[in-house]
């Protein structure tokens, strides 16, 4: 028994369960200063990127602080738990100077926001969706998603394929860590409420625990999951093996941002047909949900896996 909880596998699910329960925790209180703040009008007229904060804030629900609590809950226990395994951060990213990191980035980038652009124009060709007008100005929806996208991948690439997959790799062999931080990875993402869910109200301190509980309820539903954590997951899977054989994020980052820019600027430009339901599980309400999001993203995978192993060959520096 002493060796299990001496163990980096409890200690890493003793990790895992905190952040629930302290993202839950946490949810309340974030909404509650959001809220505060918003009724104050301080941000009132002030832009960050193109994006109106104080009309953000006002449009921002339960389901939407419960998602940066739990982000939040995950930063905040990142520190204890690689001290608690006895390392320092430096420790755990085990990643090495890519002599290739521009080209990795940008061409990432291209081939990941090509194939949803591909997939978005098969879908408007056979009039599943539409262009949507009221849609913002292209320059100012491209502009918006780039920024987007560019952040997401730079942020989450660094803590779940950087430091999450790192400590992953203390307990675990290659292919199971990976397994590991592409479910978390996937799951993170799925940390909101159906959207038939009625939220509460008012908000108190249990409602964190309760929107829990109805977002685990969603894993049991097969359509859900074939639709779009099969695809959260084959992301997640793709972006490790990227860390893995390049023994650096760069790449990581590249395709990351060009699927995020891809769904956002698709989604700011277009919307789904009048009268057309969602065809699952082969079309979802967005780009990224159903079985033919999975498959543009395999072969977006095949061929990086084409890229590094048969286009590049040179190993990257031993050290950062």
């Amino acid at each position: 028994m002493e060796g299990i909880l001496r163990s980096d596998a409890f200690k890493i699910t003793v990790y895992t369960a905190a952040t629930l329960v302290l993202g839950a925790v946490l949810t309340p209180l974030l909404h509650g200063m959001g809220s505060a703040l918003h009724a104050s009008g301080v941000l009132a007229g002030r832009e960050f990127l193109g994006v109106d904060l104080h009309d953000e804030l006002g449009r921002a629900d339960l389901a939407r602080y419960f998602n940066r609590a739990m982000m939040l809950a995950a930063l905040i226990g990142l520190w204890p738990v690689i001290r608690w395994l006895g390392g320092h951060p430096r420790d755990f990213l085990q990643l090495a100077a890519n002599g290739h990191r521009w080209w990795h980035l940008g061409g990432g980038f291209f081939l990941a926001a090509g194939g949803f652009f591909l997939l978005g124009w098969g879908l408007m060709a056979g009039g599943i969706f539409v262009p949507n007008p009221k849609a913002k100005p292209l320059a100012e929806a491209f502009f918006g998603a780039l920024v987007s996208g560019l952040a997401v991948g730079l942020v989450e690439e660094f803590f779940f394929r950087g430091c999450l997959l790192g400590l992953a790799l203390r307990t675990a062999g290659r292919n199971a860590a990976m397994i590991f931080v592409a479910a978390f990875f996937a799951a993170v993402h799925f940390l909101k409420p159906p959207e038939d869910l009625v939220l509460p109200d008012p908000v108190t301190w249990t409602s964190g625990f309760w929107l829990l509980g109805h977002i685990f309820h969603q894993f049991t539903r097969p359509v859900f999951m074939a639709a779009e954590f099969t695809t959260l997951f084959l992301v997640g899977w793709i972006l490790g093996f990227t860390r893995l054989r390049t023994r650096s994020i760069w790449l990581a980052i590249g395709l990351h941002g060009g699927w995020v820019f891809g769904i956002k600027l698709f989604g700011a430009m277009t919307r789904r047909a009048r009268g057309l339901g969602e065809t699952l599980p082969w079309i979802g309400k967005d780009l990224k949900s159903g079985l033919a999001a999975v498959a543009v993203v395999a072969v977006t995978g095949l061929l990086v896996w084409v890229w590094l192993t048969f286009l590049e060959r040179d190993e990257p520096a031993e050290t950062c």
